[in-house]
C-alpha cells in the first residue's frame, strides 16, 4: 500500500478539502484549460495576486490542466499545487512548504506510462517541505547544491539526477526510518 491516500474529487473546486481552502480564502483555481498544453503559471499567478514577487500567497493551486511556476528564484510560501496535468516547479533558492494534507504535489496525469514526466522537480539551494504523489506518472527531481526533499516522493517511476541532494520521508509522523521512495507495482 502506499503511505499517501489521495483523491482528486476532494481537491477539484467543489470537493471537500478545496471548499475547506476556499472558506479562508487559500484556494486558487484555474479552469481555463483549453488544450492540453494550458497552464496555471506565473503569468496567471501575477496577474492575479497571487504571486507577489516570491511570495506565493498561501494555499491549494488546483489546474485542470497543467502547474508551471518556472523561472523565479526564491520562491517561498505554504502550497499544495494539484493538477490534473502535470506539475513543473523550476527555481532556485526556494523554500516551500505543504499547505495541506502534508501534500505539496499531487498529479494524476500519466496514464500508468514510467516516462510519462508529471511532477517535475528542479533547481539548487532549494528545500521542498511536503509529500509529492504521481499514482499514474513519473516524479522527475533534478536538483543540486544542498537541495533538501523533507518528504515522501510516491509515483509510478522516480527519476533523480544532481548532487549533494537529500530525501527525508516519515509518512505517518513516526520517528522510525521508512522509504523515500514509494512506485507502483
Amino acid at each position: 500500500d502506499y503511505p499517501l491516500d489521495h483523491d482528486i474529487a476532494d481537491y477539484r473546486p467543489d470537493g471537500s478539502i478545496a471548499q475547506a481552502a476556499a472558506a479562508t480564502g487559500n484556494y486558487y483555481a484555474y479552469t481555463e484549460c483549453k488544450n492540453k498544453n494550458d497552464s496555471m503559471d506565473v503569468n496567471w499567478l501575477t496577474a492575479n495576486g497571487i504571486l507577489n514577487g516570491t511570495t506565493l500567497s498561501d494555499g491549494i493551486y488546483y489546474s485542470e490542466c497543467n502547474i508551471d511556476i518556472s523561472g523565479v528564484s526564491g520562491v517561498h510560501g505554504n502550497i499544495t499545487l494539484v493538477a490534473e496535468g502535470s506539475i513543473q516547479f523550476s527555481n532556485s533558492s526556494t523554500h516551500v512548504t505543504a499547505y495541506t494534507d502534508d501534500l505539496l504535489a499531487f498529479s494524476v496525469a500519466g496514464n500508468n506510462q514510467c516516462s510519462a514526466k508529471v511532477i517535475k522537480f528542479s533547481g539548487s539551494e532549494n528545500e521542498w517541505v511536503g509529500n509529492m504523489f504521481a499514482p499514474y506518472g513519473q516524479i522527475e527531481m533534478s536538483a543540486s547544491s544542498n537541495t533538501t526533499t523533507r518528504g515522501c516522493l510516491v509515483g509510478h517511476s522516480i527519476n533523480l539526477s544532481g548532487s549533494a541532494q537529500s530525501i527525508e520521508c516519515d509518512p505517518k509522523g513516526e520517528t522510525k526510518t521508512v522509504p523515500a521512495i514509494w512506485m507502483a507495482e
